[in-house]
């Protein structure tokens, strides 16, 4: 298992910022004040500051390293915009990092604000982000043995865009698939098996998985739909015979 660096990180450390401490950074006696005293109770050796572009950055961690907070302020003259803040919620016990990143727009002056209403306003742009890079077959070996694994499609879809389906792996994923119905993950299980038929429409076994599924959850009109694509597709190649039983008692 390999873990992404974590740090602020995400956040970005690119050559062209400039690190440094806050009083470097700003010149501005009362811009200075304004900041000292927005961010006054948070510990020193909780923030960091450092220079992009036009903005300075404020990265608060008072969490161990499981919520970030970045501030970003532009500072002309005396005043002090805060242009916008970014939270990252790490859950460092998910198999894959699981993290959410939030953005939220502000654009005002700092006196208008104390920190923690700001945390507490709504309307953020969030979105799912996983720190960590396991492999395709780590991923169905840890859903096989814990059958209760939180597994969504935004997670799915990660997988998805790191390890396209093709002809190497549809079966690690049609195995995943089939694990999560186990689990009664029944959406997820779905979501993937449906993905693979469009992908490969002529890999019949996902279509009695996904007749399995279907039954589970009670759709039998479903269910039957997909168990008779797949009685069709089997005959076709010449294989009726090995059927499930199950398969044709379903669909009288």
């Amino acid at each position: 298992m390999q873990v992404k660096k974590i740090i602020v990180c995400i956040l970005i450390i690119f050559s062209s910022f400039t690190h440094g401490s806050t009083d470097q950074l700003i010149k501005n006696e009362q811009a200075l004040l304004k900041i000292n005293r927005f961010f006054s109770g948070i510990e020193e050796s909780n923030i960091e500051s450092y220079k992009d572009g036009e903005l300075i950055v404020f990265l608060v961690d008072e969490f161990g390293g499981r919520f970030y907070e970045d501030y970003y302020m532009k500072i002309e003259n005396n005043n002090v915009t805060l242009v916008k803040i970014e939270t990252l919620s790490l859950y460092k016990e998910d198999f894959d990092v699981k993290s959410l990143r939030c953005i939220k727009f502000i654009n005002k002056s700092i006196i208008k604000y104390d920190r923690e209403s700001i945390l507490m306003t709504k309307n953020k742009k969030c979105y799912t982000v996983y720190m960590v890079d396991n492999s395709l077959i780590e991923f169905r070996e840890y859903i096989k043995n814990n059958k209760n694994f939180d597994v969504d499609e935004s997670r799915i879809d990660w997988y998805i865009n790191r390890y396209n389906i093709d002809q190497k792996n549809v079966s690690i994923y049609n195995d995943i698939a089939f694990y999560l119905g186990e689990g009664h993950n029944y959406n997820s299980s779905l979501y993937i098996l449906k993905k693979i038929i469009k992908i490969y429409p002529n890999r019949i076994v996902a279509y009695l998985n996904i007749a399995d599924v279907y039954w589970e959850i009670g759709n039998k009109d479903h269910a039957k739909v997909y168990y008779q694509e797949y009685i069709s597709r089997m005959d076709k190649i010449g294989k009726k015979s090995i059927i499930p039983k199950r398969v044709f008692q379903r669909v009288r």
